[in-house]
């Protein structure tokens, strides 16, 4: 989530920065966001079963992608592409990661984990932009393309260490 609302809070000033485009425009861009979630949503099972154990980690992959793209890109077109392939992959990890956390615990403490996660993605959500920012304070570049590729390289090193994490990893079931 935290990388997700970064679009959501910074693609205005990304596309006035660059010279891609205003205001106006952001609005529909954000929405491409949403654009990619719907596919999700409609291909979600079918992604799962041919996908399988690695479905998350391509999806955090198509996010990576989709984040250097915006770290260099000037054109309007690639925008769009890219915040669609991150709505992807957002409107499929959170419905995992909330099947994962159910798989992994008793019935009786569903509502609790699926509370805890919930809770975590809000976070993730409130924090974005003070993380972001905080990061290009830290770096001293402020330009939200720097945040992009920050964000790039953060997921990249999140999908080699789910990948390796999927090879050696069994099904795990909850202890009762």
């Amino acid at each position: 989530m935290l990388a997700y609302y970064s679009v959501a809070t910074n693609m205005a000033l990304f596309l006035d920065e660059n010279n891609i485009g205003g205001a106006s425009i952001a609005g529909v861009v954000v929405a491409f966001t949403t654009v990619g979630g719907m596919i999700t949503s409609l291909f979600l099972v079918q992604l799962e079963f041919a996908l399988k154990k690695f479905v998350m980690t391509i999806m955090l992959a198509g996010m990576a992608l989709a984040f250097f793209t915006l770290a260099f890109t000037n054109s309007l077109l690639l925008v769009m592409l890219s915040v669609t392939l991150i709505g992807f992959g957002q409107g499929s990890l959170f419905p995992i990661i909330i099947l994962k956390v159910l798989d992994r615990v008793v019935p009786y403490h569903s509502d609790r984990a699926v509370a805890i996660t919930s809770s975590f993605t809000f976070l993730g959500q409130f924090a974005s932009p003070l993380v972001l920012d905080g990061v290009g304070r830290i770096a001293g570049i402020s330009a939200i393309r720097f945040q992009y590729g920050f964000l790039a390289v953060g997921i990249a090193l999140i999908v080699v260490i789910n990948f390796f994490i999927v090879l050696k990893s069994k099904n795990i079931k909850p202890t009762y």
